[in-house]
Parts: C-alpha cells; sequence; structure tokens
C-alpha cells in the first residue's frame, strides 16, 4: 500500500529549485538546476541557435504537462537553418515548475553546430 507522506508542521517551506534537463551531447545539454542554472542554459543557448518553438499539442496529466511542436530557427555560427521535432515535459508540484524536460531530434541538431 502506499502512503502520502505527510509534510513535517515544524519544517520550514523549502524553496523550488526547479531542474532542466536537455540531452547531454548538445551544448546547452545537460542537468539545469535552479535560477543559476537556467541562466547558463539561456546563455548558452542563445550564443549557439537563434530559435523558437512552434507549439502543435499540450495535453496534461495529472502532475504532468507535455507539449510537442516543431523547434525551428538558425544556427548562429554559419546560418544553418534548421525545423525539427521537440517535446517538453512539465512536472509539476503544488502548483511550481519542479521539472522540465526538453526533447529534440539532436541528432539533426548536431550535424548543423559546428565543433
Amino acid at each position: 500500500m502506499l502512503r502520502r507522506r505527510r509534510p513535517r508542521r515544524d519544517a520550514a517551506p523549502r524553496r523550488s529549485r526547479g531542474r532542466l534537463i536537455h540531452d547531454d551531447r548538445l551544448p546547452w545539454g545537460g542537468r539545469h538546476v535552479g535560477p543559476d542554472g537556467l541562466a547558463e542554459l539561456g546563455l548558452v543557448l542563445a550564443t549557439t541557435v537563434d530559435t523558437e518553438v512552434t507549439p502543435e499539442t499540450i495535453f496534461e496529466a495529472g502532475d504532468t504537462v507535455i507539449q510537442m511542436g516543431r523547434s525551428h530557427g538558425t544556427v548562429r555560427a554559419d546560418g544553418s537553418i534548421y525545423d525539427i521535432p521537440e517535446c517538453h515535459v512539465w512536472t509539476f508540484r503544488n502548483g511550481k515548475v519542479v521539472q522540465v524536460e526538453m526533447y529534440i531530434e539532436s541528432n539533426a541538431i548536431l550535424q548543423l553546430i559546428p565543433r
């Protein structure tokens, strides 16, 4: 039997640190935790590609929201254009985002990004 653990009444509320997860092979890949991780991700992403996401489908499954669509843009190093499938999986706890997993067609973008 599963039991929901009750929070301690004397425990101070924890600040949500949140996590973003990308394919480790990408320049912006890996785990990015908290505000500093988000800032690091944004910096690397913005210096590598000029990108935009176009959502096509969004649905909710309990504490999880899944968004599927297309990521399209330009590789900053050489102007290569891409348009690839992507998916974001958002996990919420107590109304706050605690994790975002971001998936793209990694091999397609890796072929365009200079090493």
